[in-house]
């Protein structure tokens, strides 16, 4: 089904598609490339020492996993003015697919039967109604068969890429989704014009999943272009014995393949695939893999020809589970399309590396006047080059990360990363890529990799943000960078959110510092974005060397300075400070100056002191232990005071004294408030605590049992007495209706 109404007549060169549960909409604009979204066992001993050797002494710095700056609830989310929520459904739509316009300003999203057109300039307005479009009919000038461009199912992932009015897809090609191929076609015919991968040949293609597709251009030859597929696949070349069975895979195409003219008839002539590595390398020689490729984001470079490759992976296993970023060029790549082949015998071979002759032209080369003139079609390549394209598609030698090693890894989180984003930022201290990583738990995670192309890359972890009120896994993301927006799609709604939120971090300058987004900068009064400030002299901008008390001379600006509070507590009772840090990221120090000293001396978690991430509690009270908390946060060498407490303690014959004079002024005729009651202080702290060898989780059993009791013997307000409920029953005699 065509929209044309929809779409104007510019941009010819060129076309891009739209799926949403098997229907297309198609038009003219820009490549755009579409895609939807068997683990890996390790051997339990050996595993479990490497892994152990990795944490202990590896070189890989993300191994610690670093709280954000930012973290934000869905409900703290939409309270700061910082996003959009442009679809909320209580009915689990599933907003798989989205699509950006840039120039227009239009977002179309596919869902469940639907599909929806928003006008980004008013995302508050009803999209069918108040957008200033009609809604959407879909017009039918043609009708083709979607065989070998989607799949049967809407659950079934699938990749789709459309250049000069022919569709390159990866996709299931049965009912029952067991067969699947590469496949070209036209989408402006329906005669039987299309190339695609054999079928049935496990060497070919074996029980594969597709993630994505990019056109990218090899030399400055139109004719050497090519199609590069991303997905990952059960490996042939995997031993028997091997539990490792599922490995990434990149495999690429010429866009002028015509395939063979007496074999490979309707079939690539130029399939070749490799293997996508990324493993974190030990000391000893062995490797942490993870294999599960999910999705792959292109980033553009000054040169066309070689842009980066982002690959978010996952592994999941009884001894760790975790997901893993790796970097790969286009140099690598085709180095590895450019070096040996692999090669089997036979069934009961191994796989080796090909020594034999390898015919001309190469296997893979595309036809064009680069490599040979005299060759203007694959059908005119020789027959030896066919027959041996026919069985060697699989490279010998596999595709290792820049640097051999992930750029960020998350391990033994809650959450497994699924959908993957990155925009790269220039800043002072050079480029950061800024990675938008959404979860399978419904929570948006922003993340800075400083110096991508160095041995040492540095993480900034900045925001973790929750994007729906219940967890439900992010199925898609896309940027718009004309707006500085990001647009993200799950099972029960749609979000539109900016790339910052400068102003959240903070009022003073110290805080913009330590944030260190590379969006964002002091520019004297407030933390703003760095392309919407006027001034030309900002700080902060060098994410990598913020140091507000160098880079702030008002470091001490719009930072409120605690005030001091007393606080009384009883001898042997328990009590309790709060104190709360701004950031996660902040480090909580307390320091005690005692009433006969003038040491401080810092606390730490030992004996009756317990530091906890809401404040400091002390159980049965001391004498010695009256004097003046601080309460500090540090981060890098910045130390802020975030509370003060002047703690005056009590005897018990003191108290009773004390309520002894006030019950005689009073001329109450309680009794005397007695030790236990006096021990039930600050929200029952004491009263659990103050008791040796009662722990936080006791106390709280207790209290649950108090409020279950509390409950049963409650009578509601409004209740109806029984007597009064019995006289209002009506009783249906025996034949009556």
């Amino acid at each position: 089904m065509v929209a044309d109404d929809l779409l104007s007549e510019e941009d010819v060169s060129m076309s891009k598609a739209f799926f949403v549960k098997g229907y297309l909409g198609c038009g003219k604009g820009m490549i755009t490339t579409i895609s939807c979204r068997c683990c890996c066992c390790l051997s339990t001993n050996i595993a479990l020492v490497v892994w152990i050797v990795l944490l202990a002494g590896g070189k890989v710095s993300p191994w610690k996993v670093q709280p954000p700056r930012l973290r934000l609830s869905f409900q703290d989310l939409l309270q700061s003015n910082s996003s959009h929520l442009l679809l909320d459904s209580e009915d689990d739509l599933e907003f798989q697919s989205l699509l950006v316009d840039e120039k227009r300003a239009w977002l179309m999203a596919g869902a469940k039967d639907h599909i929806f057109l928003l006008h980004l300039n008013r995302p508050n307005k009803d999209p069918q109604k108040e957008s200033g479009l009609p809604a959407m009919q879909l017009v039918t000038q043609s009708i083709h068969s979607g065989r070998g461009k989607c799949p049967y199912s809407p659950h079934e992932l699938f990749t789709g890429l459309i250049i000069d009015g022919e569709f390159y897809s990866g996709t299931s090609v049965d009912f029952m989704g067991s067969s699947a191929a590469l496949f070209r076609t036209r989408l402006d015919r329906s005669d039987q014009n299309y190339i695609r991968t054999e079928s049935n040949q496990d060497y070919w293609l074996n029980e594969p999943v597709f993630i994505g597709a990019y056109a990218i251009p090899d030399t400055y030859n139109r004719d050497d272009d090519k199609v590069y597929f991303f997905f990952r696949e059960t490996a042939v070349e995997a031993g028997q014995w091997e539990r490792r069975r599922i490995h990434a895979r990149v495999a690429r195409v010429c866009k002028n393949d015509a395939g063979g003219k007496r074999s490979l008839i309707n079939r690539w002539s130029t399939f070749l695939k490799a293997r996508l590595v990324c493993s974190v390398p030990s000391l000893q020689g062995t490797e942490t893999h993870f294999d599960q490729l999910e999705d792959v984001f292109l980033l553009h470079t000054r040169n066309a020809q070689n842009p980066l490759v982002y690959g978010l992976f996952t592994v999941s296993s009884g001894i760790f589970s975790g997901s893993a970023v790796c970097v790969y060029s286009l140099a690598a790549i085709r180095a590895a399309f450019n070096g040996p082949f692999a090669h089997k015998e036979g069934l009961d071979y191994q796989w080796v590396e090909y020594k034999g002759r390898i015919p001309y032209p190469r296997p893979g080369t595309c036809p064009s006047a680069t490599y040979e003139p005299l060759l203007q079609s694959t059908k005119d390549f020789p027959d030896d080059v066919i027959s041996f394209m026919r069985t060697h598609h699989l490279m010998w030698e596999p595709i290792y990360p820049l640097h051999w090693k992930p750029v960020l890894i998350k391990v033994n989180v809650p959450f497994q990363i699924q959908q993957l984003l990155v925009d790269r930022v220039e800043t002072e201290a050079g480029p950061i890529d800024v990675l938008f990583l959404g979860t399978d738990k419904g929570k948006l995670l922003k993340v800075g990799i400083a110096g991508v192309g160095s041995q040492d890359t540095q993480e900034i972890s900045l925001e973790e943000i929750s994007i729906s009120k219940m967890p439900s896994a992010i199925l898609d993301m896309q940027f718009s960078l004309k707006r500085q927006e990001v647009f993200v799609s799950s099972t029960n709604g749609l979000v539109q959110l900016p790339l910052h939120r400068c102003e959240l971090y903070g009022k003073g300058c110290a805080d913009c510092c330590l944030a260190r987004d590379p969006y964002c900068t002091w520019d004297g009064k407030a933390c703003r974005a760095y392309q919407l400030t006027k001034k030309r002299r900002v700080q902060c901008q060098n994410v990598l060397k913020a140091n507000p008390v160098s880079q702030c001379q008002d470091s001490e600006k719009g930072m409120s300075k605690a005030e001091e509070k007393v606080i009384f507590g009883v001898q042997n009772n328990s009590t309790f400070l709060e104190c709360f840090a701004q950031s996660p990221q902040t480090r909580i120090r307390w320091l005690l100056q005692r009433s006969n000293t003038a040491i401080l001396e810092e606390i730490e978690s030992i004996g009756r002191f317990s530091v906890l991430g809401q404040g400091l509690l002390i159980s049965q009270l001391a004498q010695e232990d009256a004097g003046t908390y601080q309460c500090q946060g540090i981060e890098y060498s910045l130390v802020k005071t975030l509370a003060y407490y002047s703690l005056r303690i009590f005897g018990h014959q003191a108290m009773e004294a004390l309520t002894s004079k006030r019950r005689e002024e009073t001329g109450s005729h309680h009794s005397a408030i007695s030790r236990s009651d006096l021990r039930l202080q600050y929200k029952g702290y004491s009263w659990a605590l103050g008791t040796p060898g009662t722990s936080l989780d006791e106390f709280c059993n207790v209290l649950q049992q108090r409020k279950r009791r509390r409950q049963k013997t409650w009578n509601p307000k409004w209740q109806q007495h029984p007597l009064e409920s019995k006289k209002g029953r009506v009783r249906r005699q025996p034949g009556t209706l």
